[in-house]
């Protein structure tokens, strides 16, 4: 509830417009920096007070070696990926209304885009599946606690305003909920999903910085 409150469109784009956050690639990034801080600091503090452990929330170690593979072969292998599809002019515009995209314009969005998808990768793991996965799993056993905040997540997305696929994209970020939540229940930890989301993130930051600088 304290998070709803403190991250909800409305006072978060009133901090912005006190900070004067200027419409850049640095700007997006500082948002989306005060956007992970409004969201992560409640929940740890919250965590503390009730002398709860963070391992709870999926923070820790797990199974390292298997999250960093999976997560950074998934992360440079999507920049490929995307970097090749707009070389190629391939890249999927109509989804994620991006317009005039070339390398000369996207790559120095690179270090950019990067640090906004692995924040914003950092407080959704931590908000949709580091909170609640362990607690559901107590309630309902692995798999369903994993379809259940699957759906949770991809009805987070339905007011999305960065694709006109809305059908579409609840139907691809149900499906990356499952994924995201497998690998957390997988590793043990929430390094494997937070850098295997930034990935998945990466096309629609492509659309949306295309059509807004």
């Amino acid at each position: 509830m304290v998070v709803n409150i403190l991250s909800s469109p409305l006072l978060l784009d009133l901090l912005y417009d006190i900070l004067n956050i200027n419409l850049t690639p640095e700007g997006m990034a500082l948002k989306m920096f005060i956007s992970t801080i409004v969201v992560i600091f409640p929940i740890l503090l919250l965590m503390y007070l009730a002398n709860q452990k963070y391992a709870s929330l999926f923070l820790q170690k797990g199974r390292l070696k298997l999250g960093l593979f999976i997560g950074i072969f998934s992360f440079i292998g999507c920049w490929v990926f995307v970097l090749l599809s707009i070389a190629s002019g391939n890249f999927p515009t109509t989804i994620f209304y991006a317009e005039n995209l070339s390398l000369k314009r996207v790559t120095p969005w690179i270090p950019w885009i990067s640090i906004i998808t692995l924040l914003n990768g950092i407080r959704e793991e931590l908000w949709f599946r580091g909170v609640f996965l362990k607690r559901y799993e107590s309630l309902l056993g692995s798999k369903p606690a994993n379809v259940l905040q699957a759906i949770v997540f991809s009805l987070y997305h339905v007011g999305a305003s960065y694709t006109p696929e809305i059908i579409g994209l609840l139907v691809i970020t149900l499906g990356l909920g499952l994924i995201f939540g497998y690998l957390m229940q997988k590793t043990d930890s929430l390094l494997a999903s937070v850098l295997f989301h930034a990935a998945m993130d990466i096309f629609p930051f492509i659309g949306i910085l295309s059509t807004t600088l």
